[in-house]
């Protein structure tokens, strides 16, 4: 599988950047994503949004004892903003010669695209699906399901029922990994939004670090930060994941977490990308495997 140079990177993010508008025009979501999706893979670029990369050694720690001994293993990935999980898999894929197929689900075909585009350079073939996941019923269950920064996506009355559309997509014995955000007991709360200024610092922070790396506006400075003020201040509030609502999520579901892999999420005193340096207290970045086991409930 190749590794993508920065100008390769570009290239694709740009191409998304490009057609977001009229993509997203047909998203399922509730709101406007074109900015959100656009903008996505140049903030990663830029450094100031965190890449996948910052997770893929508890991502790839999870992912080896869920597909050792499944060759042609069924893989689905629920939600997604970029191609990051995809990558992470066609490099295992590689590594161990898995025969993966894998498929991709979400509500707005951007970042499917995204994705598309990504597995075209690497040579692999990809499925994937634009519906909602609760609307997703699919021919066969999966040996894994793999997702990242997707609970938070769901209202706490949904949660369950996403826990438990999980469950009924999987084989028995089959593997859910997913990676969260989880904050102190207690600190359940809806994340607040930027206010201007602090917006316009994170959209001037963008803007410098796609510059130290050559990237040039894929519009005028003036509408690209427009656009970056926008993101970061219209953001859709979500409730936060707790470490025990979590847990409490999928022993409801009938999961067995077989492996749980955790880091702090940002060092002490480092402020909170969304504007929230209260909510850092206690928040770490949790990577785990859970079981369906073979009994079924």
């Amino acid at each position: 599988m190749p590794t993508l140079t920065i100008s390769e990177q570009v290239e694709g993010a740009l191409e998304t950047f490009q057609h977001a508008p009229q993509r997203c025009a047909h998203s399922l979501l509730d709101w406007d994503c074109s900015t959100y999706h656009g903008l996505w893979q140049l903030l990663r670029l830029s450094g100031v949004q965190p890449s996948i990369d910052r997770d893929a050694e508890h991502i790839n720690a999870c992912l080896v004892p869920a597909l050792i001994d499944r060759p042609g293993a069924r893989v689905l990935i629920t939600g997604c903003a970029d191609y990051g999980l995809l990558a992470l898999l066609l490099a295992q894929d590689e590594e161990r010669g898995l025969n993966l197929n894998i498929e991709i689900l979400d509500t707005c075909d951007t970042p499917l695209a995204a994705n598309r585009w990504y597995a075209a350079q690497c040579g692999a073939t990809i499925i994937t699906h634009q519906v909602k996941l609760f609307d997703f019923a699919a021919a066969e269950q999966y040996d894994l399901v793999i997702t990242h920064s997707f609970i938070s996506q769901f209202s706490l009355t949904e949660r369950p029922h996403l826990m438990a559309h999980w469950y009924q997509l999987l084989k028995p014995g089959g593997h859910l990994i997913t990676t969260v955000r989880a904050y102190a007991d207690g600190i359940d709360i809806a994340r607040p939004r930027l206010e201007a200024k602090n917006a316009l610092d994170k959209a001037h922070a963008v803007l410098r670090g796609l510059a130290a790396q050559g990237i040039t506006a894929p519009v005028s400075v003036e509408e690209f930060e427009a656009l970056l003020v926008h993101f970061f201040q219209e953001r859709p509030t979500r409730e936060v994941t707790t470490s025990a609502h979590l847990d409490a999520l999928l022993a409801d579901a009938g999961f067995r977490v077989a492996q749980q892999l955790s880091k702090a999420a940002k060092k002490p005193g480092q402020d909170s990308l969304i504007g929230a340096p209260e909510q850092s207290r206690g928040a770490d970045i949790v990577t785990l495997r859970a079981v369906k086991d073979a009994v079924h409930r």
